[in-house]
C-alpha cells in the first residue's frame, strides 16, 4: 500500500526477474470510492529492456445480490 485516505487506496507491487516471470516489471492498483461509484486504475510499466508479453484486467465475476447494482460506461 502506498497510499491510503477513507475513500481511495494505492497499492503499488514493484517485480524483480525470477523463475516464475523472467520479465522485471512496476505495477499499480488504485481504488477510488464515490458517491455509490466505484473508479478503478491498473497500470503496468516495462522495465525489462526489451519489449515483454503482458496483459492486464479484472475477473469479470460480481456477486448479484437482490440490491446490487453494476454499471460501465
Amino acid at each position: 500500500v502506498s497510499h491510503q485516505t477513507p475513500a481511495s487506496l494505492d497499492m503499488a507491487y514493484q517485480h524483480t526477474a525470477d523463475a516464475q516471470w523472467p520479465f522485471p516489471f512496476d505495477a499499480k492498483q488504485q481504488l477510488e470510492l464515490f458517491d455509490q461509484r466505484i473508479h478503478l486504475t491498473l497500470s503496468y510499466q516495462n522495465t525489462h529492456t526489451t519489449a515483454v508479453p503482458v496483459g492486464l484486467g479484472w475477473h469479470p465475476y460480481f456477486h448479484k445480490g437482490p440490491h446490487s447494482r453494476v454499471h460501465f460506461s
